[in-house]
């Protein structure tokens, strides 16, 4: 065949071809994200609404059926669910497979955009996000001390929480069991009566005086400054001192018709750790990110963290999932490598030369190494599933191998020069080899086109065995009749009578 011949012809080129491969092969396996499983983006979209305070059924038809018919008219959907408590709307949008997660969290978005003028207006902003089903927390943590919930909470809020948003690859940081400050602002309904003032107005009147408003702009030449007043609240002082109303011309504040007192929220979660109660700190991996790098990099984060830290107050690692992962990763790997080690003593044991089963032995390697190469185009990653895959493919790999040296070694023993006799019986059996590969290759790239949930899985399965099925054609008939040409020799009788004496006492 014509590569069989270049790779003979140019030994030196098709040596350098491999080395290239080999080289960005090991780089490619480095750049490899490790998870459990593939990473699979499901269409998939959630709508959140916060009303607090409302009773679901009010919920119900104010917000939930506006959304929930909006979202009905986008072409895709499969199914809408709903789970409404009081304060909260949440509603996951189910699309067929075949949608893309990202168009269809843009096509929800719109549609409840479109209907956001007719939802209540003190509904907080809708919040729309692809749903992950990954999103899972790779790293959990227990922040506990000395020092009372409250005081913990704000070093959680603080220090912990914003420090590991800058850790790359952190995709949410989510906290329980902390203590939140809340300013109580409790009415007194008879004084309210009294000066003609509706609880209603109160609160209208504080939120008013909670916030920055905008003060004109002032020009001067060519810049412009944007002026914004801060009305913001900063101390109980400042609660008693906002106007409610006014009567006969007498400013009415907070102070006259409510009590202002500094307390916490009531806790919606309590956490303990080893029989301590403590603050959790649950860390998700951004979608698509490396959970042991990810890992790995928030831990290093957390030394620093500790460094810190006031005296007393501890950090413990509850649960991390990169370990149990690496552990897979690790087990596999060795599978790997001793199903290689295995193969090449059973191919010594059936072809007794030295220099074929090291032929078979470099291939085998060769071949996986550049198999990295096709599985970071196609942004793979380190799972079980493609490691599954490179696992079974280490028995095919050396096939085409093992059937090109074997003719090969036929020829040497018709008496051909080593050169003419690779490539001859690559010549011979080129077409053969290439229609098993095919064969092979036809069997496994289906697997990886199987429509449903268990598809996405599948997908890196079928295609990792099809590509190093692939990447052993090649170096079978370019890289072993280059080897064989150099390295086997025409027999000769007293090595053949030493084999057979090896063999014998085998």
């Amino acid at each position: 065949m014509f590569v069989a011949n270049i790779s003979i012809k140019r030994p030196v080129f098709i040596t350098v071809i491999i080395i290239v491969f080999l080289v960005v092969g090991m780089l490619c396996y480095k750049g490899l994200n490790i998870n459990d499983m593939p990473q699979a983006d499901f269409p998939y979209v959630t709508v959140t609404v916060e009303q607090h305070g409302v009773a679901p059924d009010q919920i119900e038809t104010n917000v939930a059926k506006k959304v929930e018919e909006a979202i009905g008219q986008i072409s895709g959907v499969k199914h809408i669910y709903t789970n409404i408590s009081e304060g909260l709307c949440n509603v996951i949008v189910e699309f067929d497979l075949e949608k893309s997660p990202d168009v269809a969290a843009q096509e929800v978005r719109d549609k409840v955009s479109s209907v956001r003028k007719s939802l209540p207006n003190d509904i907080d902003e809708p919040i729309i996000a692809k749903y992950d089903f990954q999103a899972q927390p790779i790293l959990s943590l227990a922040v506990s001390g000395t020092m009372d919930n409250r005081a913990i909470t704000k070093i959680v809020d603080d220090v912990i929480t914003k420090s590991m948003y800058t850790v790359s690859g952190v995709g949410s940081v989510k906290v329980y069991g902390k203590e939140e400050r809340e300013i109580k602002i409790k009415p007194d309904l008879d004084k309210l009566a009294a000066y003609g003032l509706a609880p209603a107005e109160m609160v209208s009147a504080i939120q008013n005086g909670n916030m920055e408003r905008p003060g004109g702009k002032v020009t001067d030449g060519q810049s412009e400054i944007s002026l914004r007043t801060d009305n913001n609240v900063k101390s109980l002082e400042d609660f008693y001192n906002i106007t409610v109303g006014v009567r006969s011309g007498r400013e009415i504040k907070v102070r006259d018709v409510a009590t202002v007192s500094d307390g916490t929220k009531d806790r919606d979660s309590i956490s303990y750790y080893d029989g301590k109660e403590a603050i959790g700190v649950d860390i998700v991996k951004q979608s698509g990110s490396n959970t042991v790098l990810v890992s790995d990099n928030v831990k290093k984060q957390l030394e620093l963290i500790k460094g810190v830290l006031p005296q007393g107050i501890t950090i413990d690692v509850v649960s991390d999932n990169s370990v149990s992962i690496r552990d897979s990763v690790n087990e596999v790997v060795k599978t790997i490598l001793e199903g290689c080690i295995l193969a090449v003593i059973i191919v010594f044991l059936f072809l007794r030369e030295w220099e074929s089963t090291l032929i078979s032995g470099i291939s085998l390697p060769t071949s996986i190494v550049t198999t990295f190469i096709a599985m970071k185009v196609m942004n793979f990653s380190l799972n079980t599933m493609s490691l599954m895959a490179l696992s079974l493919a280490v028995g095919l790999l050396i096939d085409d191998a093992i059937v090109v040296i074997e003719n090969i070694v036929r020829h040497l023993h018709m008496g051909k020069p080593p050169i003419q006799a690779a490539r001859e019986a690559a010549s011979e059996i080129g077409l053969a080899v290439m229609a098993t590969t095919f064969a092979v290759v036809a069997v496994f790239v289906p697997i990886a086109m199987v429509s449903g949930i268990i598809g996405k899985y599948f997908i890196e399965f079928g295609l990792t065995v099809a590509f190093s099925m692939l990447v052993s054609l090649f170096i079978s008939l370019t890289l072993v009749p280059m080897m064989s040409s150099r390295l086997l020799k025409a027999e000769r009788k007293t090595k053949k009578i030493l084999c057979r004496t090896f063999f014998r006492l085998v």
